[in-house]
C-alpha cells in the first residue's frame, strides 16, 4: 500500500483524565499532527516527521515515537486507514507537564520555518466527549473548542468511535 501521507494523535492521560491532543492551523481548523509523504520516504518516517515539526516535540522525541510505530501492538498503537490514501496512528504515551503551554512556548521561537509555524496552538480533549460528539453532531458539522474540524479529522474520529479504540 503506498499512502500519500501521514497522521499522529497523541493520546494521554491529562489531570488523570484520557485525552487526546490535535493542533489548530493558521485557518482555525483543528487537525491531526501530520501531512503529505516525502519523495522515497516511510510512511512511519512521515508519521514521525510531520509529528516532529508541528508539535515541536512537546508529546515525544522521533525516537520514542519511531520504536512504537514499529512495535504497533506492544504499545497498542491504533491505526486508520483512509481511503486507502492516508493513515493516521493514535499513539498512547505519558504526557508531561503541561504540552498546551510548552507548546506556545516553543511556537514563540524566533528563527522557525514556516512548516514549523503550521499550528497556531495545541489542545486537548477528553477522549469521552470525543465520543460524545461524534454520537451527537453530524458529518460536517463537527467543531472542538469552538474550532471546526478538518473533513479527514472528523472522518478519522467517526472510525475511531466505530471501532472502539477511545
Amino acid at each position: 500500500m503506498t499512502y500519500t501521507g501521514a497522521f499522529v494523535i497523541p493520546v494521554g492521560k491529562y489531570h488523570n483524565t484520557k485525552h487526546l491532543y490535535f493542533g489548530v492551523e493558521r485557518n482555525g481548523e483543528v487537525s491531526a499532527f501530520g501531512g503529505k509523504r516525502d519523495r522515497h520516504e516511510s510512511i512511519h518516517k512521515c508519521a514521525i516527521r510531520e509529528l516532529h515539526e508541528e508539535s515541536h516535540d512537546v508529546f515525544a522525541k522521533g525516537k520514542t515515537i519511531k520504536k512504537m510505530l514499529n512495535d504497533q501492538g506492544k504499545y497498542h498503537v491504533n491505526k486508520i486507514d483512509m481511503h486507502n490514501t492516508s493513515v493516521t496512528y493514535f499513539v498512547p504515551l505519558k504526557i508531561k507537564g503541561n504540552p498546551m503551554a510548552d507548546f506556545q512556548k516553543a511556537n514563540s521561537k524566533k528563527g522557525l520555518k514556516h512548516y514549523q509555524k503550521e499550528m497556531t496552538e495545541v489542545i486537548a480533549i477528553k477522549a469521552d466527549d470525543v465520543i460524545t460528539l461524534v454520537n451527537s453532531t453530524q458529518q460536517g458539522q463537527m467543531t472542538i473548542q469552538g474550532h471546526k474540524v478538518r473533513p479527514l479529522l472528523e472522518g478519522v474520529l467517526r472510525r475511531a468511535v466505530q471501532q472502539n479504540f477511545l
